[in-house]
């Protein structure tokens, strides 16, 4: 995967002899991740990494700016859309809701699924 970054699931199945679903399994494995992420670091540069971090931060906020910017309106004037989906993205990164199927969040669970029915303050 490291070798072929832009190789899909089905490819690597097809070449090692598996179904999708089996490699699937195993790429989304703890195990599996954790090794490809040892691997990732011997052999992939540290200082590109830092390079293409800093500028995923930069964008990360300056988004955060405009959106805060934009949602700072007059409720009236912000787009329901726009409102829902800053509540998603917002309720994800503050870490919301189920991870895994494995692990249930105890908490409120995501703000974002309950928004989902919501109507908008227009159509009240």
């Amino acid at each position: 995967m490291i070798a072929h970054p832009r190789a899909t699931q089905n490819w690597f199945a097809e070449q090692f002899g598996y179904t999708p679903a089996w490699v699937s399994t195993i790429v989304t494995s703890d195990a599996f991740q954790a090794r490809l992420a040892e691997r990732r670091k011997e052999i992939i540069d540290p200082s590109l990494m830092a390079s293409v971090e800093h500028k995923f931060k930069a964008m990360c906020e300056r988004s955060a700016t405009v959106i805060m910017e934009k949602l700072n309106r007059p409720t009236a004037e912000i787009p329901d859309q726009l409102a829902l989906q800053a509540l998603q993205i917002a309720s994800k990164a503050a870490g919301f809701g189920a991870r895994s199927s494995r692990f249930r969040s105890r908490g409120f669970g995501s703000c974002a699924s309950r928004a989902d029915g919501w109507e908008s303050d227009e159509a009240s």
